[in-house]
């Protein structure tokens, strides 16, 4: 019960920060048609505060195109903020990576789980499929071929960082 109620303010939490972000994004691209020289750092201010917001909410995908726009229209010859809005888009790429290789490391996980039941047949009993003993070792060599594959492409990716 405790579990459920944290979720769900959690999904409320993550709902209202998004929201908050859509409301800056409405107010800068408002300003961005005025096309006044003294708006400029405002509208950056508002994108790049709006990708922060989505960065916060994990929604890294509309926080990269925030701070591209921040760079793109609020902070065009400002060297400083182009330089601290290209940190956090770098910031921002690494954790859209770490998180893709996460996904490979389950994937990898699973296969190899998936191989070693097909392998024993003491487990299964070749049950699974009505497999004979050939058939059944041929499926569980190739899923652990690809938990192996899986495996190098995680451990490539994080040893990138």
């Amino acid at each position: 019960m405790a579990n459920a109620k944290k979720e769900k303010s959690d999904s409320e939490r993550i709902s209202k920060i998004i929201q908050e972000a859509i409301d800056l994004e409405r107010t800068a691209t408002a300003l961005r048609r005025d096309r006044k020289k003294e708006t400029a750092e405002e509208i950056g201010a508002m994108y790049e505060s709006a990708g922060d917001l989505r960065f916060r909410a994990r929604d890294f995908i509309n926080a990269e195109e925030n701070y591209i726009q921040a760079q793109r229209y609020g902070f065009p010859y400002s060297p400083e903020k182009q330089e601290e809005i290209n940190k956090k888009l770098n910031k921002l790429r690494f954790e859209k990576k770490m998180t893709l290789v996460n996904k490979f490391a389950i994937i990898s996980t699973l296969t190899l789980v998936i191989a070693f039941f097909f392998v024993t047949s003491n487990l299964t009993g070749f049950s699974v499929l009505n497999l004979n003993y050939d058939n059944s070792r041929w499926f569980g060599s190739c899923f652990f071929v690809c938990g192996l594959i899986f495996a190098f492409i995680y451990l490539k990716g994080k040893n990138k960082k």
